[in-house]
Formats: C-alpha cells, sequence, structure tokens
C-alpha cells in the first residue's frame, strides 16, 4: 500500500509505504543549484512534514533521499534525522545524500555508476548481508609517451649536431626562452611521439598505459608467430611490473592491516571481490536445474518411424510364427 503526500510546488515527493508490518514514510528531494523558492520554506515544510510524522505514536520510519545540492547537512540532521550516506557522487562532491530517523547498524551503501546518462553515481542501500559488486566497464583513454632505447639514441643523435644559434642570438629574454621552449617541444614530439591508448577499470592496478601498449605489442608478436621476439617482451613487461610494484610498496603507509590490504590488492587476492564471487557461487542442485532447462526441448515430438526400421513387436511375432513351424 502507498500514497504519496504534500504539496506540488515543493520539489519533492513522499511516498507512505507498509513493509513486513512496519511503515515507513519515504521522501525523494531534488534541491536545484539555483532553487526558484526560499531555502528556508522548504526547511519548513520538511520540519512540519517530519514533525507530525515522528511525533505520531505509530513508530513510521522516514527516510529522507535526493540531490540535495548544497543544502548543509547539520540543519537536516536538525530535524531529527542521521546521514545513511555522504559519500561523493558528483565531481568529487557529496550532493547525493540518505538520511533516515533511525539509526540502522546492519546496514551499508555505497556509490555505483549509474545505468542511465548521468554525470552523478547511483546510490544502493541494502543490509550488510548483502555484497554490492559495481560490474560497469568504464574506457578512459591516456595518453603516454613511449621511451625505447632506439628512440634515445635517435634523440641524442640529433641534439649532437644541431645549432642553437637560433637560440643564443636572441638579445630578448623573453623571446630567447620562446624560442626553446618551441623547438624543444618541436624535438619532444618529433622522438617521443604521443599515444592514446584506452584503460578499463577492469584491468588490474599495475596496468599502466605503456604496460597496456607493451601487452598489445606482445600480443600482435604472437599472432604473426615471432615467439622469440615475445617472449622477450614478456620479461620487459615483468620488469616493469615489478617496478611499479615496488613502487607502490615504497609509498605505503605504516601498519599490519593497510600493508596485507594492500599485498592483497597486488596480488589479486582482495577480500571484498573473493566474498562477494563466493557470494556468486551456485549449488550443485542449482546448476543441474539450470543445465536441464537448457538442455531440453519441450516442444520436441518424436518422428514417425520408418518401415525399415527395427521393431520389437516384428521380431516377436517371427519367433512365435518359427516356433510353429518347428512343431
Amino acid at each position: 500500500m502507498h500514497r504519496t503526500i504534500g504539496h506540488d510546488s515543493w520539489p519533492i515527493l513522499w511516498v507512505e509505504l507498509t513493509f513486513n508490518n512496519k511503515k515507513f514514510l519515504i521522501g525523494g528531494l531534488y534541491h536545484p543549484p539555483k532553487p526558484v523558492y526560499n531555502t528556508s520554506e522548504l526547511f519548513a515544510h520538511l520540519e512540519h512534514a517530519l514533525g507530525s510524522v515522528l511525533t505520531a505514536t505509530d513508530e513510521t520510519t522516514v527516510v529522507l533521499a535526493g540531490d540535495f545540492n548544497q543544502l548543509p547537512d547539520i540543519t537536516l540532521c536538525q530535524l531529527g534525522l542521521h546521514i545513511l550516506f555522504d559519500g561523493i557522487t558528483h565531481a568529487g562532491h557529496c550532493l547525493d545524500r540518505i538520511y533516515c530517523s533511525e539509526l540502522l547498524p546492519d546496514y551499508q551503501c555505497k556509490a555505483v555508476l549509474s545505468t542511465i546518462a548521468t554525470s552523478h553515481k547511483a546510490v544502493i542501500a541494502c543490509a550488510n548481508s548483502c555484497n554490492i559488486t559495481d560490474l560497469h566497464k568504464v574506457n578512459t583513454k591516456q595518453q603516454f609517451r613511449m621511451r625505447t632505447p632506439d628512440q634515445h639514441a635517435a634523440a641524442l643523435s640529433f641534439l649532437s649536431q644541431f645549432s642553437w644559434t637560433c637560440v643564443l642570438s636572441v638579445e630578448n629574454v623573453q623571446e630567447a626562452f620562446d624560442t626553446f621552449y618551441h623547438i624543444a617541444l618541436n624535438i619532444l614530439n618529433t622522438f617521443y611521439p604521443v599515444h592514446t591508448i584506452t584503460i578499463s577499470n577492469r584491468d588490474p592496478h599495475f596496468v599502466t598505459p605503456r604496460i597496456k601498449a607493451l601487452l598489445r605489442h606482445r600480443n600482435r608478436l604472437m599472432h604473426r608467430g615471432l615467439t622469440s621476439a615475445a617472449e622477450a617482451l614478456t620479461k620487459r613487461i615483468g620488469a616493469r611490473i615489478t617496478e611499479h610494484n615496488r613502487t607502490i610498496f615504497s609509498q605505503s603507509p605504516s601498519g599490519n592491516k593497510e600493508m596485507w590490504e594492500l599485498v592483497r590488492k597486488v596480488t589479486g587476492k582482495d577480500s571484498s571481490k573473493l566474498s562477494s564471487y563466493a557470494n556468486q557461487q551456485a549449488t550443485a542442485e542449482q546448476l543441474n536445474k539450470h543445465f536441464a532447462e537448457i538442455s531440453r526441448d519441450f516442444h520436441y515430438e518424436s518422428p514417425l518411424q520408418k518401415s525399415t526400421a527395427f521393431s520389437h513387436n516384428i521380431y516377436s511375432l517371427n519367433i512365435v510364427f518359427s516356433e510353429c513351424l518347428t512343431k
């Protein structure tokens, strides 16, 4: 059962419902960055609505969620609400929040990527017994410059023969610096051009743009049958991964707990991921039922038997007929 209450002039929708014999009053609010109404009047409306519910004797739980933008937390908490979620959901700001009239000890909230086209993240609130896993794949394009010994040799050979007269002959310091900067940037872009590569959030933490480019190059070598070159490149990739992990551990915070969390992250044995995968495992009965359903055709009809096929009834008649002849 549900019904909406409130006034059409306010950017809030109240829904009253009953779940498991417990009453809830859920409010969805959107406070725009530049509201056309007075913010103090909105707080007065919230105070009146919450006051009439919280002072009642039916023990109704109030949940207020939505996009609050710049509404201060302290003002909402003064209305008798507790913060359930105030994490970052948009451009590093805590805009989307969840408040409740009760302190819920057994719950968790997490911001995940939204399924709709929006720059805001979606907030999921559930019991602690459930694991929230963000399965959305996000691709980001990053730019980098490859640095190889051949590039270093070519750049040093060019610089050894290059004349800086065009820079040294300029008397004005600013013009000389601008000329030097322009020449240096052209040399950098010539011998170390900028490459663009796509990095996914599902890639391991050690996959940097350079390592991703090396992995793709190794795959191309493998497809072309150049196994020896691919093996040599594999050693280079392993050395870069080792160097990356060493840098992470050198900058790790002190403490056994933080160190072991970093170790699990590097080894790919993150406890949160393992627990979420463990809860997603199916039992033997579920697997048998699933494969039995997808392997069975409920509309199957057995075809008519051909006259040339073996028939058990004809074989029995032949035996009886042969026995009668022998007698």
